[in-house]
């Protein structure tokens, strides 16, 4: 007697797994950029969070899920903002393992760029990321390589956090990319 299919809850990628084509995933999909796909829904969304894009190849299928949090009101010294990362990052240390953090000035940077920590934030001289790789000790599985959360600000009072899974056919996948041969190249 054949077994019925049982869902299978993931930990992470949003209910994704490594290799999926865009038939497999059952949604409608928006192409944006070569292999880039726009997803209207995920199996497991991520409440915040309501743009999914998903790096697949025909090759490797899914390698990469990029996700973009809804917009975060915030003040100058990013309140909001640093408390939605820290909620949201704390979740996935309980998933993954302690991460790698990064709150700091951006290599090579200056801070004279504005009065104000999401101004900084936003020209791209201060960070504030966390990572979890899967050769730095990080407890990924269903075939991740990485998970990187980031906070983004667009101005001095508009944030956004950044949630990205990376899967391990993700170099296969980028070289299939670069040896596309309809590529502009720049």
């Amino acid at each position: 007697m054949k077994q019925p299919k049982t869902k299978t809850i993931r930990r992470g990628a949003f209910g994704l797994t490594m290799g999926l084509s865009a038939r497999d995933l059952g949604t409608a999909l928006e192409m944006t950029a070569p292999f880039s796909f726009r997803a209207g829904a995920v199996p497991q969304p991520r409440p915040g969070f309501d743009i999914y894009q998903l790096m697949i190849t025909p090759a490797c299928g899914l390698s990469r899920v990029t996700s973009v949090g809804q917009f975060i009101p915030t003040d100058g010294d990013g309140a909001a903002l640093r408390a939605a990362f820290d909620a949201l990052e704390t979740d996935l240390a309980r998933a993954f393992g302690p991460g790698e953090r990064l709150d700091g000035a951006a290599p090579g940077r200056s801070l004279a760029v504005g009065p104000s920590w999401t101004s900084a934030l936003a020209s791209g001289a201060w960070l504030l990321n966390t990572r979890w790789l899967a050769y730095s000790g990080a407890t990924l599985d269903d075939g991740l390589e990485s998970v990187v959360l980031a906070a983004r600000a667009i101005k001095s009072e508009q944030g956004f956090l950044l949630l990205q899974y990376q899967f391990a056919n993700i170099a296969e996948a980028e070289a299939e990319l670069e040896d596309w041969p309809f590529r502009v190249r720049g």
